[in-house]
């Protein structure tokens, strides 16, 4: 019988953290005047608020390598329960959607979601965990950064061309209105759409990674490494901003990888106070 990972203090107060920062972005006390840092950017750059999305789905998939780990039973049992997790997901989201649109008209009503995001996100790399290796994981992961890229950047969006990354003409935006109509947040794109989901996968296998690094025994400078990683996708995400910019409704693979890079850092730093340092007392509330 292999041996079940204990459970990570430090991946719960990363992911306490992030919760509470997504209530506050969530509820600022009035809409008509929103604090800066707690409103999303308005199109390319980026907020604190930006950040919390990304930093929601690389915690998930840091639990994800210790959750298989602690699952017992078959293969295929184990696969049912995943597509199960995902299906509820992705349900709870389309009825939160009905919430919130009051009245609700079928015609327009929004299909993609945060939850429904999380729910693919999160089928996908259960089961490149589960299934892959983890160089077949890096090599998903690149593949889809570039592959995202250049299909932004290179493939021509009727009306528009190739290259073209407003609101209304990229090829996210255009795939969305082609397939999903009038099902979208609004008119010209939606923030969670169809293509733009598919670099959040390379988001959440940084999460993967960063797991299955924090999986294994305890390693000398465990947390500055992951730090350093944490820091070198940073400045990666950054430096590809300048050509292919930095924008968290489009997700772009710059996002992705800077927003990657910041999530991996703050969980060092959680690392190395909670787990590390045992200087765990203060974060209880949050774990």
């Amino acid at each position: 019988m292999t041996d079940v990972p204990p459970r990570l203090d430090s991946l719960d107060v990363f992911r306490g953290f992030t919760i509470a920062a997504m209530i506050l972005v969530s509820t600022p006390g009035t809409w008509n005047a929103v604090y800066v840092p707690l409103d999303h950017a308005a199109w390319h750059g980026w907020t604190p608020t930006d950040l919390v999305f990304p930093f929601l789905l690389f915690a998930m998939g840091a639990a994800v390598p210790f959750a298989l780990a602690r699952r017992r039973g078959s293969p295929r049992r184990v696969r049912r329960h995943l597509v199960r997790r995902a299906l509820l997901l992705f349900a709870l989201g389309l009825v939160l959607n009905a919430i919130e649109t009051q009245p609700l008209h079928w015609a327009t009503f929004r299909i993609p979601g945060v939850l429904q995001r999380i729910a693919i996100v999160y089928l996908v790399i259960a089961w490149l965990t589960e299934q892959g290796s983890l160089r077949a994981q890096i090599a998903i992961a690149v593949s889809v950064l570039v592959g995202y890229w250049a299909a932004l950047t290179l493939v021509p969006v009727p009306g528009a061309g190739a290259g073209v990354l407003t609101p209304g003409g990229n090829l996210a935006s255009f795939i969305d209105r082609a397939l999903l109509g009038r099902h979208l947040l609004n008119r010209l794109y939606d923030p969670e759409g169809l293509l733009s989901t598919v670099p959040a996968v390379a988001t959440a296998l940084g999460g993967v990674f960063a797991g299955n690094w924090l999986k294994e025994p305890r390693r000398h400078h465990r947390a500055a490494w992951l730090w350093a990683a944490g820091f070198a996708a940073m400045t990666a995400g950054l430096a590809w901003g300048h050509a292919f910019p930095i924008n968290k409704n489009l997700w772009t693979s710059s996002f992705a990888l800077f927003s990657a890079g910041l999530a991996a850092q703050a969980l060092a730093a959680c690392d190395w106070l909670v787990d590390g340092k045992s200087w765990s007392d203060w974060s209880r509330p949050l774990a």
